[in-house]
């Protein structure tokens, strides 16, 4: 009976290692995601995805696809230190070996890069969870030197300074930033005042936050004498500092007055 359970523990051992060996581990993968940007670069936040086997040959191969957030620690090619990116669908190509799995490329064309301009606080900002769709395109923003530039640069200037308030809790500049009515997050005819206190609220129920803007995501439209504003943020909040983010994926969509005031706000899942 002894002998019996010495073999089946053998065998489960084996087993499972066989298990394990079916893909890379996650610090395999990050070390390959690092290796491809000569260890340039910090990862502050990884996402598996999905995977995918495969077997030619004999050989064995594994696509393992993720999201992350990557830091620029030194400049590398196009890449400045200090740049922060989102990678979306990222895709990292493997090989088993007798040694384990042999990193072989990162699939780069296929991966969507996404510059961050990135608040950080301990506080959380007033971002509810809907479960609404919005059918609207993505449109870059790209700066030229115009009147319909400068226009552009002072609606994101409220979007940047929106967050910063949030960010800095400076609740008071919100009264700058808001008309006196508002339409929040399908709350209409909110005051300013009462914004501040959803604000409150929800920063204790969520004391830690992190959002970062995609400054690359503006979709700026002027209609009559207001102006639609879209873009997309990620954000990410917890309770408690040892408890694991919750993250977001949102498209946000703000109507300003004439006076560059948000007088309505909403957001949208991706």
């Amino acid at each position: 009976m002894k002998y019996f359970l010495i073999l089946l523990s053998f065998f489960t051992l084996i087993n499972c290692n066989n298990e394990h060996s079916k893909k890379p581990d996650e610090n395999v993968i990050k070390e390959c995601l690092s290796n491809y940007f000569s260890n340039k670069i910090k990862i502050n936040s990884y996402q598996h995805i999905d995977g995918l086997p495969k077997e030619k040959d004999g050989v064995k191969y594994y696509e393992g696809y993720f999201n992350a957030e990557i830091n620029f620690i030194s400049n590398y090619e196009n890449f400045k230190a200090g740049d922060e990116y989102k990678i979306i669908k990222g895709v990292l190509h493997f090989m088993k070996t007798e040694n384990g799995w042999n990193c072989q490329e990162f699939d780069f064309t296929g991966s969507q890069f996404i510059k961050l301009n990135k608040f950080d606080t301990q506080t959380s900002a007033t971002i509810y969870e809907t479960n609404q769709n919005i059918d609207s395109t993505n449109t870059v923003y790209t700066s030229q030197e115009s009147e319909q530039d400068v226009s552009d640069n002072a609606v994101k200037n409220v979007v940047n300074n929106y967050y910063k308030a949030i960010s800095n809790k400076d609740f008071n500049e919100f009264y700058n930033i808001f008309s006196p009515h508002v339409n929040f997050f399908g709350k209409p005819d909110y005051t300013v005042s009462e914004i501040i206190v959803e604000n409150k609220n929800y920063q204790k129920r969520w004391p830690y936050y992190e959002v970062n803007l995609d400054e690359n995501s503006f979709n700026i439209r002027n209609v009559g004498s207001r102006t639609n504003v879209q873009y997309r943020i990620f954000y990410k909040v917890k309770k408690k500092q040892e408890d694991s983010w919750k993250i977001f994926d949102l498209r946000m969509n703000l109507i300003l007055n004439q006076n560059l005031q948000i007088e309505s706000v909403n957001e949208y899942k991706q």
